[in-house]
Formats: C-alpha cells, structure tokens, sequence
C-alpha cells in the first residue's frame, strides 16, 4: 500500500507549472523517516529551515514535514514514490535501512536495492551544488577489501540475480553485504555524477540508540554490541548522526565528495589501536 500526503509548502509535483513570479523551495527527500536517524535527520533538517519529504513503510512521526508511506521492499511503490516527487529536489538523504534479523532478500531490497533505485532516478532532478548522503555503517570498513567483488554486485538490478550470483556473501551476513555494497555504490555514483556538480557521500554510525538497537543485538551479538557501548562511554545517540548528515548537505561540506565519515564515538580507533594504545615519540 502506498499513502502519499504532500502538503502545498512552496514546492511543485511533477507536471505543475511554474509562473514567471514563483520562487520554489527545493525538498530533501528522506528514506526511513519515521523513527530513529532518519526521523532526527528530518529534524534537524526542519530546524535549518529546510522544507523535509519523508518516506517510511510507517505512518508519519511529525507534522512538520510532507510525508511519503510506502514499503521500499515494493519495486511498484519505488516507481509511485518517484511519480509523486517534484521536478526538482535540493538533495536526498538514503537513511531507510533494516537490520540483519530480518529476511536476507528483505535486507538486499530496502538497505542497497531500493536505495540505489531511488538515487539512479532522484540524480537527475538535483542541479549542480545538489547532494546525495547515503547512510551505510561502520560494520562495512573493510568494504575495499572485496572491492571487486562489490563493482560487480552493484551493477546488477534484479534481486533474485543478486541472491543467486552473491550468495556466499549474504549467508556470511546479509547486513554487512548490503551495506559494503552502499559503500562501492557510493563511490561509483559520486565519481558518475562528477560532470553534474553533485556531491555523493556516506555516513557509518557505529551502535545507535534506536528502536532497532535489540535487533543488532540479536544480529551482531550482545556482547560485541554492548562492549562496543563501554569503549565509547555509551551509544551514539540518533542526533549525532543527523548533525553530521546536516553538515554533508550544507555548501560548508562542498568539497567533500566520495567519503564515507564514521560516526562511532571513536570505537574503529580504540579496537585498531587500542584506548591504552601509546604513539612513540622523537625527541
């Protein structure tokens, strides 16, 4: 099922005109916005005085922004999603994600499938200065490793292709295939979209306190997840990370483009180093 409630807040659908007299707003369209990083990425974008076009399977968290309800599971409500878009968009931020405890196929459709569909199609309504972030995780780190392994999945549109071709790869653990696979794809369409003047990035939480915390618990094991909490003094909070997305789609961050930011607390230096780790000195 697919609810679309877009309110008039000075921007247009596709096929409405435009007159001479008009200066449009431009949107950031939002996967995932009802909850957790996407819903405080809305936020802050709201708070910035930047006009918010959610899209979550749930119903809408706030009546601050319009809102698209739609299952990113359904290629058919991808398509609808786009039909509803204005012409033109300031950015679109990738944040709707599932965590490992669900359906391998589920997790290959909404955490890259989806998400590579609904950036392929947004790309060309964003104008030079326009932006892409994408919300991968820091369980992807060593994505350069299969890199070309990565190339090739990423080509492929059909998700039962992918099931077949990669199916080593999703049973060692579908949430971080999916999510090395928003990296690569990350590189790939900011390096595409270099001639348009678009930037493309990414951002890798480490754990953050969301509804779907118990979940990677369960995915990743409670002891990894909870000691990864006593390193860093606590989970990250969904706030934390919405600041940093804020940052990438501001012309601050314009010379940032094809980089991933980890927002972990530090959690990648304390297990690399160690947190009693010492640097040698000379001197």
């Amino acid at each position: 099922m697919i609810f679309i409630t877009l309110a008039a807040r000075g921007f247009m659908t596709a096929g409405e005109k435009m007159t001479k007299t008009e200066n449009p707003v431009r949107p950031v369209l939002v996967t995932g916005s009802s909850s957790g990083i996407g819903a405080a990425i809305c936020a802050v974008l709201h708070d910035r005085g930047v006009p918010v076009i959610g899209v979550d399977r749930n119903p809408r968290s706030s009546t601050h922004w319009d809102a698209i309800t739609a299952d990113l599971t359904d290629p058919a409500a991808v398509l609808s999603i786009l039909d509803a878009l204005p012409d033109k968009l300031a950015g679109l931020v990738n944040a709707a994600g599932v965590p490992g405890t669900y359906q391998a196929r589920n997790v290959l459709a909404v955490n890259f499938l989806a998400l590579k569909e609904i950036s392929t199609a947004v790309a060309p309504r964003l104008d030079r200065g326009g932006f892409i972030v994408n919300i991968c995780s820091s369980v992807a780190e060593d994505w350069s490793d299969r890199a070309d392994m990565l190339c090739a999945a990423i080509q492929e549109n059909d998700l039962d292709s992918v099931m077949e071709q990669f199916a080593g790869e999703i049973a060692e653990g579908a949430y971080r295939f999916s999510k090395e696979c928003v990296r690569a794809w990350t590189q790939f369409q900011a390096a595409h979209l270099l001639p348009q003047g678009v930037r493309v990035n990414s951002v890798s939480p480490g754990p953050v306190d969301t509804p779907i915390l118990n979940d990677f618990k369960a995915d990743h094991g409670v002891e990894k997840v909870e000691s990864a909490a006593l390193v860093t003094n606590g989970f990250g909070k969904p706030e934390d990370i919405a600041h940093v997305v804020s940052f990438l789609a501001s012309p601050a961050s314009v010379w940032i483009n094809g980089t991933d930011v980890v927002v972990d607390g530090g959690l990648q230096a304390a297990r690399n180093v160690g947190p009693m780790g010492e640097v040698s000195r000379k001197g």
